[in-house]
């Protein structure tokens, strides 16, 4: 979508991903009784988009203002708390409120893909992994 000023004149619009790739973090999630007592291992991957509206404000990233960005590093403990707050029964439960909560809490994020895999599910079939990708537009 092409944005105007007031003016009529066209908005130049940046776009910055943030890329996170399988985050390691062991928590309890799933629905049976043996994923329920004891934590295992996931790994978090998300890619975050978040768009800056000028050209002034990417010459402010230039000169190294965090505040006009995310702290990709806080994001990771973000989502490692978000985990650790509940026991989530499914990976598209916990996709979707990480999601939802990064996205009330950060203004800046415009599009945000979380991904969940579990590299030791309790199937019967040999995976590399399973897992649960969600995304999110605002």
């Amino acid at each position: 979508m092409i944005q105007y000023t007031k003016k009529g004149n066209r908005v130049k619009k940046i776009i910055h991903k943030i890329i996170i790739e399988n985050l390691k973090h062991k928590t309890i999630i799933g629905i049976l009784p043996k994923e329920r007592k004891r934590k295992q291992k996931v790994l978090i991957s998300a890619e975050i988009v978040i768009s800056q509206n000028s050209t002034l404000e990417n010459k402010v990233l230039k000169n190294g203002d965090i505040n006009k960005t995310i702290n990709y590093g806080e994001i990771c403990e973000k989502i490692i708390s978000i985990l650790d707050s509940e026991k989530y029964k499914l990976l598209e439960e916990a996709t979707e409120d990480i999601c939802n909560k990064l996205m009330n809490e950060y203004s800046k994020i415009e599009k945000i893909d979380i991904t969940i895999k579990k590299p030791n599910a309790p199937i019967k079939e040999k995976t590399e992994f399973v897992g649960v990708k969600f995304e999110k537009y605002k």
